[in-house]
């Protein structure tokens, strides 16, 4: 059962606890993550982060801290007083951050690519990016090239931005912390509404990531059910029956109040992949229409006896209750997702799943399969996920003898730049890039320039696209605020 310390509050962050367990536990919440960083400073909460426990060193208490595309979560265990002790440390290390230094900033760089170093060097895009676009909940699929370039001051007025009362939580599984003295800002906080290029109809969607990827907007409080229901079905007709794949990955993540995105990740082989889309497609169809076996059905069952343990229930309240409070949300108790859980039923599940194929994406690794093997467009249409665009005519008779080109390198097509677009020509061909649609420009250490747009597509342009490369890299960078230019780390 959880409860609320009697006085509700300590310095005026939210306390919620519940007495769960020997090992104390303690968390400091914070209601900021990926989803709110402009696309020019994506990584930033997760190097702050970095910061912050850095200058708490040394730590001596077992703790950890982790990003989402939400939250930042500071947490520890151990001795009660020594718990206590580290959440009083994250405070200070967040009151004083005018006090970070240049060395701080540059050393938990090195960490950050160190902990993820294909993320860190490189633009790419994954089934939220797809869906959604950048920024907000998209960028969290996007990767962080430009952390490189983000900036001291940028880190000390995105910590006194987010990291304050307001947008706080104090969790325990034990009452009356000693020695609790958590101190932060007290600043009200401003959430101003994100930008959302949604794909809310069935698209498959050509990807640079190996593997297949399938994602649905499911009800948030039936996702799990649902996950594991379609994941024991998966594994019985994709590899016990097909050979088609080895596992099935089962990722959830709220993308609003009501709905998180359910994804289900498959790693066949590349001679398979094609035929693991189709098989894919076709069984959550068939799953839809029919619904589940009744061994999958008792799966589910168990797989939620096992996993709401009486502890297991009591964090996850108090979890979700903290967090809920800080975005201003319903909470679901546990008790309604155990009850719902045991409940469930083949047409049941059957209903939901139908409910949410109208959101169906699938992505695959374009280039380890041929296109005549994939499902026709009857069947699901298909989105080259490419930044190049048709032009329309009415856009091409745009272009006027003002407008500067530049003849490529390597191939007979010309670079257009009009007031508008950059524009690609060629015999038979004309194709281009709105400039209001770019977000990012990225500079890499090698003078190559990546565009990144607002669906989160990227292109990279270098000097085998233009004869007068230099005149043409000038020429992009002048069309774009300073903003959103930034350096990306080495690839």
């Amino acid at each position: 059962m959880v409860e609320i310390a009697a006085d509700a509050t300590h310095n005026g962050i939210p306390v919620w606890w519940s007495d769960s367990r020997d090992v104390a536990t303690g968390s400091l919440i914070f209601g900021v993550g990926i989803r709110d960083e402009p696309v020019a400073t994506l990584g930033i909460t997760h190097l702050l982060e970095h910061i912050i426990l850095n200058r708490m060193e040394p730590i001596t208490v077992v703790h950890s801290a982790v990003v989402t595309e939400e939250t930042v979560t500071f947490s520890a265990w151990g001795k009660p007083r020594d718990v206590t002790a580290f959440l009083n440390a994250v405070a200070e290390s967040i009151r004083t951050i005018g006090d970070l230094t240049e060395a701080t900033v540059k050393l938990e760089k090195r960490s950050v690519e160190a902990e993820k170093p294909y993320n860190y060097n490189n633009a790419q895009s994954g089934l939220l990016t797809y869906r959604y676009g950048v920024p907000g909940i998209g960028s969290s699929n996007f990767g962080v090239p430009a952390t490189v370039s983000i900036t001291r001051q940028e880190l000390v007025d995105w910590c006194v931005k987010w990291f304050v009362v307001d947008n706080a939580a104090l969790t325990f599984n034990f009452a009356s912390p000693p020695g609790l003295d958590v101190r932060i800002p007290i600043r009200p906080v401003v959430r101003f509404p994100q930008e959302r290029h949604e794909i809310a109809t069935p698209v498959l969607v050509e990807s640079e990531k190996g593997g297949v990827a399938l994602s649905l907007l499911v009800g948030e409080e039936s996702a799990e059910l649902l996950g594991e229901a379609i994941r024991v079905e998966m594994l019985a007709t994709l590899r016990h029956w097909a050979g088609l794949i080895y596992s099935v990955g089962v990722l959830i993540t709220r993308v609003n109040e009501s709905q998180v995105e359910l994804a289900f990740v498959l790693d066949p082989l590349d001679r398979h992949l094609a035929k693991t889309v189709r098989k894919s497609v076709a069984e959550l169809r068939r799953f839809s229409d029919v619904g589940f076996a009744g061994a999958t059905i008792a799966a589910v069952h168990n797989d939620a006896e096992a996993s709401w343990t009486d502890d297991a229930r009591k964090d996850f309240d108090v979890g979700t209750h903290a967090l809920d409070h800080v975005f201003g949300r319903r909470s679901s108790p546990s008790g309604e997702r155990v009850a719902a859980a045991m409940s469930s039923t083949s047409e049941s599940l059957r209903r939901l799943l139908s409910e949410s194929m109208g959101s169906l994406l699938v992505a695959y690794d374009r280039d380890s399969a041929k296109k005549k093997d994939l499902p026709n467009r009857s069947v699901i249409r298909r989105d080259k996920f490419w930044p190049w665009q048709p032009m329309t005519p009415t856009e091409l008779a745009s272009i006027s003898e003002e407008d500067s080109t530049w003849d490529s390198r390597n191939s007979k097509s010309t670079l257009v730049l009009t007031p508008s677009h950059l524009i690609d020509i060629s015999a038979g061909r004309s194709r281009g890039i709105a400039l209001a649609d770019i977000r990012l420009v990225g500079i890499t250490p090698d003078n190559v320039l990546i565009l990144v747009d607002y669906r989160g597509r990227y292109l990279r342009l270098d000097r085998r696209d233009a004869v007068k490369w230099k005149s043409l890299r000038t020429s992009i960078l002048e069309r774009f605020p300073a903003e959103i230019v930034r350096t990306f780390a080495d690839r």
